[in-house]
């Protein structure tokens, strides 16, 4: 028996250097009942010629040739020539592994879920780190909606809200993306998944990765400036539209707005030359520090705000600031507020400490920076993490 057609759709916009490892990633898929969609969104490099020459080695491929109408115009044209009774979707600079779709259709069979989310890897263009962390398999929409979106919002759950590392039902996939707006052009994965969540009754999600998702800084949602907090008030507004829509706005008006504000605090630390104004993180434990001399680990946004904390303790010595990044992050203007930055094994050995805090986000990192502690013999009682408390006001 033939297996049912998936649709994939890739919006490519001038990528020329990715494209081609994206497309034979998807034409070497196990799954072969395809139809692959590459929407050329008006690039003025090579990448819509790089389209056509793949189309005339493999027929499944269709090339939709647009003006620049941005992402959501572009996944939208994809979705109008889609044929497949099953959606997916890749972005146009990652790729995916062959075996991709093979497994997120047995899975969104057997469960008949409305959506299948499979884990990613995080391609930093010099190391690849794996995003897998879940902690249960199967979601029942209509038992556990508000805490899912609750916990997206509040960057509390293992399932990334993107579409692209996910497998549709086709009825599901065109309602939701058609409640996006053509101005989202930031956080509109975002704005879908919650749309999703609201239309589905059941998603089943992979313990393991199949997606390679590659950052790239001067990417739209790593590259914003000051139009960030512009994006922001559109994403807000965007998300709104859809809770609304789903009479549920005023359900989840607080937690809507916490992550408004904590976004927009984001952003002006982005663009601000003095990083003390805004601060986003605390320590939660600030009695652990008193009198003590200590080690913060960490330079990233928890780690700027538990430095401008720990500051302004007179009864808190930081004898050491340290990072597995110091020489990269030296060279950051922000940084000029700050103490030196060093390299772990630059200071660890010879020198003298009550505690290290972490300053971490995600339990991965600092089961790592657990590890390279171990081995370079720090007695663990010597190690504190909590997960970083946030402002609320």
């Amino acid at each position: 028996m033939k297996k049912p057609c998936i649709s994939i759709i890739v919006p490519i916009y001038n990528i020329q250097q990715y494209v081609g490892t994206c497309i034979k990633s998807i034409i070497n898929q196990s799954y072969k009942n395809l139809q692959i969609i590459l929407v050329d969104d008006g690039s003025t490099d090579f990448s819509g010629r790089i389209c056509d020459s793949y189309k005339l080695i493999d027929n499944r491929i269709e090339v939709i040739h647009q003006k620049n109408l941005g992402l959501v115009e572009a996944r939208k044209s994809g979705l109008r020539m889609a044929r497949g009774e099953y959606i997916g979707f890749v972005d146009g600079d990652d790729y995916i592994d062959e075996n991709m779709y093979e497994c997120l259709f047995k899975y969104i069979l057997k469960e008949d879920a409305d959506m299948v989310h499979t884990g990613y890897f995080c391609s930093n263009e010099n190391e690849i780190s794996s995003k897998v962390d879940f902690n249960t398999e199967f979601i029942s929409l209509e038992q556990h909606r508000k805490k899912l979106i609750n916990d997206i919002l509040n960057y509390d759950v293992n399932i990334e809200p993107s579409i692209w590392s996910k497998l549709f039902k086709r009825e599901l996939i065109l309602k939701a993306y058609d409640l996006v707006h053509f101005d989202c052009s930031y956080g509109e994965d975002l704005v879908c998944f919650i749309a999703s969540i609201f239309l589905a009754k059941k998603i089943y999600i992979i313990n393991d990765a199949y997606y390679y998702y590659r950052i790239r800084i001067t990417s739209l949602s790593h590259d914003m400036g000051i139009c960030g907090i512009g994006k922001e008030v559109t994403l807000y507004n965007n998300i709104k539209f859809i809770l609304k829509r789903f009479n549920a706005y005023n359900e989840y008006k607080e937690t809507l707005d916490f992550y408004f504000g904590k976004n927009i605090i984001k952003q002006m630390k982005k663009n601000s030359t003095n990083p003390f104004l805004y601060e986003t993180y605390y320590f939660g434990q600030p009695q652990l520090v008193q009198n003590k001399r200590i080690v913060l680990y960490g330079a990233g946004n928890v780690g700027r705000d538990y430095y401008s904390q720990f500051s302004r303790y007179t009864n808190c010595d930081i004898v050491a600031w340290i990072d597995k990044n110091a020489d990269k992050i030296k060279s950051r203007r922000l940084l000029q507020f700050f103490a030196k930055i060093k390299l772990v094994s630059e200071v660890i050995k010879d020198m003298e400490f009550d505690y290290i805090i972490i300053a971490v986000l995600e339990k991965k990192i600092v089961e790592s920076i657990m590890i390279t502690l171990s081995e370079i013999k720090v007695n663990k009682n010597k190690i504190i993490w909590f997960y970083p408390q946030m402002y609320k006001k």
